[in-house]
């Protein structure tokens, strides 16, 4: 079976986010959310993704910052920081989605008891808790088991260059000291790829928005046969930013394995997406199947009173070629 294709294409035409088209187009009468005194689904919808892609845009220039400084060391504090900050908030966003796109199925009903009781919400909720449990799984050990977000790097030489692969774990206690957390990282699950988690949420919100279409279409929300346009310039803008980046996986599956990424590219968008970082779109990886590594580290950070940190490696690396 092929995967399913998500085009980002120059004139942003297509539905990426075919939830937009669907809630632009509601019929009239639709939704409830007037006589309810809420925001227009539409506005939730528009509020939610532009958050999403606002971050992980955020994240993406930081991490260009870091591969494109020859000294290494002058981002080693403050460029860290930044990025683990904005990798945080992007993963915040995504699980702050899963609550939006609750919101907005509520909106089609007159009270919250009707919505709880509805057949087809519970089928959205369905369809969604997969997408959803990974994200919201390390958001919630964030905020509920003191997990903390830390910075993997190591240097790998391949195809005759060097390129800083960067990953990050949570931060837990085991065995009586500081370690990538035992519940999240077990399973030799131990470093993830940033750039890969940042793909992951690209891709959350673009099956998150057809779950939700496909849950308005049920419920007959919306003119099936006279959608109206819906600007994706914002995930395009994100899409570009993280293809600028090397693609690779460490210990998870990159979501590039069931789900497909075209970017059609045009001359602006070539020149755009044109970082001359090694192992992205268009500075793809040599075809060669051996490297090394060296210079390996993990950004723990101290607490002025644990001594024990555990060292540990990705199990893996699994480099990606656009295709």
């Amino acid at each position: 079976m092929s995967k399913p294709v998500i085009t980002i294409s120059p004139d942003g035409h297509g539905a990426p986010l075919p939830a937009g088209e669907a809630l632009s187009s509601l019929r009239p009468g639709a939704s409830h959310h007037e006589e309810r005194d809420r925001r227009h689904p539409l506005g939730i919808y528009n509020l939610s993704v532009s958050r999403i892609c606002r971050k992980v845009i955020k994240c993406s220039d930081r991490l260009e910052e870091f591969w494109k400084t020859p000294d290494l060391t002058i981002l080693s504090k403050k460029g860290h920081e930044e990025i683990i900050d904005y990798l945080e908030l992007s993963m915040y966003s995504a699980a702050e989605h899963v609550d939006d796109i609750e919101e907005i199925a509520k909106s089609f009903y007159k009270s919250d008891r009707l919505s709880s009781q509805a057949a087809d919400v519970r089928k959205l909720k369905k369809n969604t808790k997969a997408l959803r449990d990974e994200i919201t799984s390390i958001i919630n050990t964030v905020k509920h088991a003191h997990g903390r977000f830390r910075i993997y790097e190591t240097d790998f030489t391949h195809g005759g260059r060097t390129v800083r692969i960067v990953g990050f774990f949570i931060e837990g206690w085991k065995d009586g000291g500081a370690a990538p957390h035992p519940v999240l990282h077990s399973g030799e699950k131990t470093i993830i790829s940033i750039t890969s988690i940042l793909w992951k949420i690209l891709t959350f919100l673009g099956e998150m928005s057809s779950a939700l279409a496909e849950f308005l279409a049920r419920i007959d929300a919306f003119d099936t046969e006279n959608k109206n346009p819906y600007d994706t310039a914002r995930l395009r803008e994100a899409a570009i930013s993280l293809a600028r980046l090397p693609l690779y996986a460490l210990d998870e599956d990159h979501p590039f394995s069931k789900v497909r990424w075209n970017i059609s590219l045009d001359d602006a968008l070539r020149e755009q997406v044109d970082s001359g970082i090694y192992g992205s779109i268009l500075t793809p990886w040599s075809k060669t199947g051996s490297g090394s590594f060296s210079n390996s580290s993990l950004q723990y950070e101290g607490d002025g009173t644990t001594a024990q940190f555990k060292i540990v490696d990705p199990n893996k690396l699994n480099i990606h070629h656009w295709t």
